[in-house]
């Protein structure tokens, strides 16, 4: 199994300089566009079996850009919000 963890893309509260944590920030313009073209990537060098998310609207929004080429659902699971890789 691979697992492939992706960012969302700039929101409203990167430009704010706010730290977003639970806050339900949108994606800006910039952020669409970022999220397009990592699904693009994503499109032509993965091969996707599902796509989690978490609820919050940034992060559903990225994964949505990735839905839409990759035709597949989005799944929202809470246990996503603020994932921390180290």
């Amino acid at each position: 199994m691979r697992l492939l963890v992706v960012r969302h893309g700039q929101s409203e509260a990167d430009i704010l300089k706010v730290c977003e944590g639970r806050a339900n920030y949108s994606l800006t313009k910039f952020g669409h566009e970022q999220a397009e073209r990592t699904a693009e990537y994503i499109l032509k060098n993965y091969k996707v079996d599902k796509i989690y998310s978490s609820s919050l609207k940034r992060a559903v929004q990225t994964a949505m850009h990735i839905s839409k080429k990759t035709n597949i659902k989005v799944i929202q699971e809470d246990n996503c919000r603020n994932l921390i890789m180290a």
